[in-house]
């Protein structure tokens, strides 16, 4: 026997209210995620705006500038080794755990990427650059080879081949710390 011309269309609306369910799910999908990324790309900007106003920030920055043009060519590792309130010192470690909560908000996704990168890529790297051998030293000093490791990943991830070569990668051997880095970019190690 056939379907009555009734459980016909009780079938064909069933089904596009089904479809209508997926689509309306797949497209509330969506708008969160496109939220997700403006939500991002917001505090990338507040996160910048922070940084150019923040007299916290600047009077941070302006010592750290000021530390790393008066040891230009000294090592930071002697820092380590100074009193916990000693101000040079103060500063790297302010710096440093500025930039770790910023790289972890980057690897979450809760700042863009993108927008933080073309703002201060250069300065975030040159920073790496010139706190590595502190940050070498501490996790050493400490045992804590993970210290500031989302810092040490995002430097390694935005840095040029020219800069790259001025940035120490982990050793294989190391394997906490240079598989969180390895999936950053191909390494030669």
């Amino acid at each position: 026997m056939q379907p009555s011309w009734a459980d016909q269309v009780t079938a064909v609306s069933t089904s596009v209210g089904t479809v209508a369910v997926i689509a309306s799910a797949i497209i509330a999908f969506l708008l969160y995620l496109q939220t997700q990324q403006l939500v991002a790309r917001k505090e990338a900007l507040e996160s910048i705006r922070r940084q150019m106003t923040d007299r916290d920030l600047i009077k941070l920055f302006r010592h750290l500038a000021a530390l790393l043009q008066r040891r230009r060519n000294d090592d930071l590792r002697p820092l380590c080794a100074a009193d916990k309130s000693d101000a040079d010192r103060c500063t790297v470690v302010d710096a440093l755990n500025y930039y770790e909560m910023l790289a972890i908000g980057i690897r979450v996704g809760a700042i863009d990427s993108a927008t933080y990168k073309l703002w201060w890529r250069s300065g975030l790297v040159q920073h790496f650059v010139e706190l590595q051998s502190f940050v070498e030293a501490e996790r050493q000093h400490k045992s804590t080879p993970t210290a500031w490791i989302e810092f040490h990943s995002l430097a390694i991830e935005w840095a040029h081949e020219y800069e790259l070569a001025r940035i120490t990668i982990p050793h294989p051997d190391d394997q906490a710390v240079f598989q969180r880095i390895r999936g950053k970019r191909k390494l030669s190690r």
